[in-house]
């Protein structure tokens, strides 16, 4: 299984290449990271998204996972603008969305 961590040099080719190989894929796992556990406490921020389609269900066949980080120490984080269009190619593309510890990640996404 390959992984990726997109900064804003390959974020453009990556969401290319997700709609290119996995644009008639409509289940996707996501999973958020954030810097606390407390989803009461206004302090814990978002802090980078992992996403990978599901494309069937063969554990040996597994698609990359991406990871999108937004609020990272260092300047690989992705602004607001890619973050927007991520979100955007989520609502366009995921049908189904398998959540990760989702209900404590529902807050953030």
């Amino acid at each position: 299984m390959d992984s990726l961590i997109v900064n804003t040099d390959n974020f453009k080719d990556t969401l290319s290449s997700l709609k290119d190989n996995y644009g008639d894929v409509n289940t996707w796992i996501i999973d958020v990271e954030t810097n606390g556990l407390d989803v009461y406490n206004p302090d814990i921020k978002l802090c980078g998204i992992g996403l990978t389609p599901v494309t069937n269900h063969n554990a040996q066949d597994v698609a990359p996972i991406y990871y999108f980080p937004v609020r990272h120490e260092g300047d690989t984080n992705l602004e607001t603008p890619y973050v927007n269009q991520l979100i955007q190619f989520l609502n366009d593309t995921c049908h189904i969305v398998i959540g990760y510890n989702i209900k404590f990640g529902y807050e953030y996404i």
